[in-house]
């Protein structure tokens, strides 16, 4: 298996892990499998519904490569708070023990001017109260770099495994590749058990004006002669799921 193939394998597991974990699914520890091709990404037992089988489509556009990278950066702010002292660190601890925050940095700005807002940030973060969520007050000297940092509160247990600091950018967000949820629907698949198509949004969200409603109707259209039992749509940025199809639901 070549190393392009074990990260897909990685980030398609992970993927699958936060899904299962946003519905509720309860999975029988250590059944998780990843079969080679051509069988189903996932092949998992479940109770109680016993064996299920998952094909997997990530939907980011190739041209958000460079927004993923910068993604990759939030130890840049997790550096600088570490950077403080023990008791503001726990503080931040607690403001984040069920908030992720989330970072919006600007394009063309150089990695300095990145780790200078990140001290500024990390500051603001200290004056907020405990139970804080929305928009944190930034300076604008220190935060050229960015154009805003929210604290994003999830509800008690739906907390989806992503990192402290979330890197976004509306500089560099591309819209959702549809396309591939087509393919994938237009493709025939064999499984002893059920197959259920999990269509997902990695450490991102359908985030421009009708997308979901864009992907809901491509679903609708071509769902019902696929192979797929269920078909589910998964924004790994809010752990939010959608269930956008489903036979148990047709007469």
């Amino acid at each position: 298996m070549s190393e392009h193939q074990e990260a897909l394998k990685r980030q398609e597991l992970r993927a699958f892990r936060q899904f299962a974990g946003s519905i509720r699914l309860h999975v029988i520890p250590g059944s998780v499998r990843q079969p080679p091709e051509p069988a189903p990404d996932i092949l998992v037992n479940t109770r109680p519904d016993g064996p299920w089988a998952f094909e997997l489509v990530r939907l980011n556009d190739r041209l958000e490569l460079h927004r993923m990278k910068l993604m990759d950066t939030g130890d840049v702010f997790e550096r600088a708070v570490a950077a403080l002292t023990m008791m503001e660190q726990q503080q931040i601890a607690m403001l984040l023990t069920e908030a992720r925050v989330v970072i919006a940095p600007r394009a063309g700005f150089p990695q300095r001017e990145l780790r200078k807002a990140a001290g500024e940030v990390a500051k603001s973060l200290l004056r907020l109260p405990w139970d804080f969520g929305g928009r944190v007050p930034l300076s604008s000297d220190g935060c050229k770099a960015l154009a805003y940092a929210d604290v994003y509160r999830y509800e008690a247990g739906d907390m989806p495994e992503v990192p402290r600091f979330c890197i976004m950018t509306g500089d560099y967000s591309r819209r959702a590749d549809l396309s591939r949820l087509e393919q994938k629907l237009l493709t025939k698949y064999e499984s002893q058990a059920p197959i259920d198509l999990l269509a997902y949004m990695d450490r991102s969200e359908f985030a421009f004006e009708g997308e979901i409603e864009a992907a809901r109707e491509i679903v609708e259209r071509l769902a019902p002669a696929s192979v797929f039992r269920a078909v589910w749509l998964y924004e790994g940025l809010r752990n939010r799921t959608y269930l956008a199809y489903s036979r148990a639901c047709r007469p």
